[in-house]
């Protein structure tokens, strides 16, 4: 049987589920088999489709599904079996002993095959791309109870944009929107 999980991204797994009772109906079936199944080690990384909260929910993905340095990270349709938005959550550099309030880094692994290339934030209120994990503080993003995330170095809260159109750093605007707020789909 097949069991739709969604955990937000942006505070403990008790909170996540009951968000996820709240009614967030995202596209399910998202990520790939693959993906799903290298969720045995929970304490460390959990592989999933990282979906905007604003509809029509899309996904963070990786064009072209290329492990490149420099691909861009874009928004595109969540689609169950596309290893595009095949993304690991992996607890960062700056983390504590629980998953709420700590920092995270989006790992690319199509298929679940974590590939060592991560979601980075060159710059202040630059396009995110891939990059070598290197633990840099352009490669973590602190996770909001609110679902947004925000980059270390630079401040900014990650935001998706139309179909197709490359995610971007931006200044947090108040309040937050769809575009700026996360949750996490894993198909099992």
């Amino acid at each position: 049987m097949k069991v739709n999980k969604i955990i937000a991204t942006g505070a403990t797994v008790t909170a996540a589920l009951g968000m996820a009772a709240a009614g967030f109906a995202g596209s399910a079936g998202a990520s790939t088999t693959g993906c799903a199944h290298s969720n045995d080690n929970f304490a460390t990384s959990y592989c999933g489709a990282i979906v905007s909260a604003q509809a029509p929910h899309l996904a963070m993905a990786v064009a072209g599904q290329s492990t490149k340095a420099g691909t861009k990270v874009i928004a595109y349709p969540n689609v169950k079996g596309d290893a595009g938005s095949d993304l690991a959550i992996v607890q960062g550099q700056e983390n504590t002993t629980t998953w709420a309030d700590q920092s995270v880094s989006f790992e690319f692994a199509p298929n679940g095959k974590f590939s060592g290339m991560v979601v980075t934030e060159p710059s202040s209120h630059s396009g995110l791309v891939l990059e070598r994990g290197n633990g840099s503080a352009n490669q973590e993003f602190a996770m909001t109870a609110d679902g947004s995330y925000t980059n270390l170095a630079t401040g900014d809260v990650i935001s998706i944009g139309a179909q197709g159109s490359q995610l971007q750093g931006i200044t947090t605007p108040k309040p937050l929107t769809g575009a700026q707020e996360f949750h996490q789909i894993v198909n099992s």
